[in-house]
């Protein structure tokens, strides 16, 4: 994924982007340090939900912006418009459910790590959404 996130830095011209390898419960970055955190389809394989989230308040600055988006099984809903792949959408879908079938990660798990992690009081964090392509 660094690999393909550098590639795409640099087809566009964003010089400003550094790829970091890393554990989400052990982030090696400094404390205090981004004013923005995103976290997309990474939650569910961290060995330790609680240590990975409250490693993103860490690294956020006071007053830091947080997004998240994380498709939970059972959760998805995918539509198709016309002209749109189907087939497609049905491999996404096959995909995300396999790679998620193991993990024990649901909305309530998710929201109480987002709490004890001291995220409750900032603005509401949307922890799932619907996928629909019309």
């Amino acid at each position: 994924m660094l690999r393909q996130l550098r590639k795409k830095c640099d087809n566009i011209g964003l010089s400003n982007v550094e790829t970091v390898a890393g554990r989400l419960e052990h982030l090696p970055l400094e404390s205090a340090t981004f004013d923005a955190a995103l976290c997309r389809s990474a939650l569910c394989y961290a060995g330790e939900l609680d240590k990975a989230v409250a490693e993103m308040s860490r690294v956020l600055v006071q007053g830091g912006r947080f997004s998240v988006f994380e498709p939970l099984t059972g959760e998805m809903t995918w539509n198709a418009g016309e002209g749109e792949n189907v087939r497609e959408l049905i491999e996404t879908d096959r995909v995300v459910r396999e790679r998620r079938e193991s993990s024990s990660i649901d909305r309530a798990k998710l929201r109480g790590a987002f709490e004890r992690a001291g995220f409750g009081s900032r603005e509401s964090l949307v922890l799932h959404c619907a996928v629909g392509v019309l």
